[in-house]
């Protein structure tokens, strides 16, 4: 499992406080459920930090408290944020993420095409000629267990991070109580609907 986090996100776990609308959340399992990982309340053009193992959160939705916007996929720099613009889709909407993107939310679209339709459907970029327009890379901030939410921005982070996918939700859940912030919500959409299934991103 890979375990990589810089000195600037270490700084930014510590000292960010989050005040924005957005929130970027990897999941493990079919239709954005299962365990996750999430980058929550964050504004736009922030990427939300690559998971450890991305491999094995190969689902990603972006929602919002209110604004709107447009979710920008990005290739994952050697650092873990965002690069090179990959393609674009909907904030509420449920992404399968593989092979891993990363993600930010924009206010207008940073990477052509869009979607092709008024579908939940991902187009890929025919040719990357400009990195999308992030303004920092945040950290994880949650981890989403068995329904119930535990903070990521202590010093036992990765320790937590690592637990969530090697130990059972029981074990986990004494072994973090202190880490323990209450039941996880699916985050306030800017739509009416919310996608029940995950649409496969183009290659």
């Amino acid at each position: 499992m890979k375990f990589q986090l810089s000195f600037s996100l270490l700084i930014a776990t510590a000292s960010f406080a989050a005040a924005g609308p957005f929130t970027i959340r990897w999941f493990t399992a079919g239709g954005c459920s299962g365990n996750s990982l999430g980058c929550n309340s964050y504004d736009a053009f922030q990427c939300c930090e690559e998971p450890p193992s991305p491999s094995s959160f190969p689902y990603v939705r972006a929602t919002s408290s209110g604004p709107t916007g447009v979710v920008v996929f990005t290739e994952v720099t050697n650092t873990g944020g965002c690069g090179l613009c990959t393609s674009t889709g909907s904030l509420n909407t449920c992404y399968q993420n593989a092979p891993f993107d990363t993600a930010f939310v924009a206010s207008i679209t940073q990477c052509q095409p869009p979607r092709k339709r008024g579908l939940d459907l991902r187009s890929k970029v025919p040719s990357l000629t400009q990195h999308a327009e992030c303004n920092k890379t945040v950290p994880l901030d949650t981890a989403t267990v068995n329904g119930h939410k535990y903070d990521l921005t202590g010093a036992d982070r990765l320790q937590i991070m690592s637990d969530m996918m090697e130990i059972g939700a029981e074990e986990f859940a004494v072994k973090w109580a202190s880490a323990h912030r209450g039941s996880a919500t699916g985050g306030t959409s800017t739509t009416s609907t919310t996608a029940s299934t995950a649409t496969v991103k183009s290659t």
